[in-house]
Order: C-alpha cells, then structure tokens, then sequence
C-alpha cells in the first residue's frame, strides 16, 4: 500500500489536459490524463490553466471512466470500461497508470458526484457531470441561498431542513420533495420563494403571492 508521501509523488507525474490539447506541449510528462471541456472550464474558472498537475488538486474526487483493469476486472488493458468515482490520490497511484479520463469534478466528497443542487439559469453546471441533477432557480432565490453562506451550486443537503414556495400550481414542499421533483424534471426546480426554515413561513409567503400576484 502507498503512503500518503507516495501518493503525493505520484499526483506530481499526472498532467491533466483536455482531448484538444497540443500532445507536444506535455511530452515532458510521465502520465497525461484527459478531461472533458466542462471540466476544463472549471478548472480554469478556479484558476487552474492547462497542463493542470494533479497534485495541485490533492483531496478532489472526480468521476472517471476507467480501464477495468485497473479495477481487476479484467485480465489485459483494453476490454472495458467503467464510470466510477476517485480521488485526485487514487487516480495518480493507479488510474493513471492505464486509460482513464475525466468525465466531471472536482468534488469536495465522494456524495457531491451525485448530489442534487439548485443554481441560477446562467450557472454552467456540466462539470458535475450526468448523474448529478440541477434546478435552476430566479436570482432573488440564489441571493437568499448565498445569504446562508452557500456557494452556487447550492446543495439541497446544505439546506434539508428547510422548505420552500413553488408557484401557484406547486404549493410548499420540503426539501426532501423538491429533491425529488428536480431528480424527476432535471432543469425544473420551479422554486418561486425560499428557503424557509420552518414550513408556516413558507405558508404565509405562498398566501401572499396569491393575494399579490404580481
């Protein structure tokens, strides 16, 4: 089993690049890994410009297609595939050593690949990849999200108590609703007005969007 020391010399051979960039200007390194372009802008709006080293990112996770066998399921490099979720450390130990490429990330922890979240219409949210799902919500919702101290995208996890108006048609659910309906109708959060931290809050600002509509 590798130290932590060693895992962190591995990540130090790993560049990561997208599939459109210039092979000849990574040639120095002992391993490239390739990204898809939404990572890539990702990376680069947290500042990270290509060749991104690995060890810059050392704790992320990220979800990777993966030969199997560098997950031993299969006998030779080369007979397939699979999605699965790594850490920056894992990828540089093993992953790497066969072919692998980065599909969405990075992630904080292992559950953010799966996670549900709210963002604003103009929040580029492909790097979290396919199996994350997203509803989109109006600006003065995004505000009361931030005002909580979130950073977009905004977790539904980050705020499981709360609750939350979705229009005239959707009346007020939980968090744990709205979850659903997001994972059902990705794209559509349909949230109007939240979060509440309890549900007779919610109650009384969906009353009041019936009497005010405007």
């Amino acid at each position: 089993m590798k130290t932590m020391g060693q895992a962190a010399n591995s990540m130090d051979k790993v560049v990561l690049v997208a599939k459109s960039f210039g092979s000849k200007e990574v040639r120095h390194a002992p391993r490239v890994v390739e990204m898809s372009e939404p990572v890539v802008r990702r990376l680069a709006l947290l500042g990270h410009a290509q060749p991104v080293l690995l060890s810059a990112l050392p704790g992320k996770w990220w979800s990777i297609n993966v030969d199997l066998a560098a997950l031993d399921e299969a006998n030779e490099p080369g007979c397939g595939y699979r999605c699965i979720d790594a850490t920056s450390e894992a990828i540089g130990a093993n992953h790497a050593l066969y072919w692998c490429e980065i599909v969405a990330g990075p992630f904080d922890q292992e559950a953010d690949a799966t996670a549900t979240y709210l963002a604003s219409i103009e929040f580029d949210a492909a790097w979290l990849g396919p199996r994350a799902a997203v509803g989109r919500v109006e600006p003065w919702v995004c505000k009361q999200l931030q005002a909580r101290g979130l950073t977009e995208p905004y977790p539904l996890t980050a705020v499981a108590d709360a609750y939350w108006v979705c229009g005239m048609g959707g009346g007020v659910c939980a968090t744990q609703e709205l979850a659903k309906r997001v994972r059902r109708f990705p794209g559509e959060a349909g949230v109007t007005h939240g979060p509440f931290d309890n549900e007779d809050d919610a109650h009384y600002a969906f009353d009041v969007m019936w009497e005010s509509p405007e």
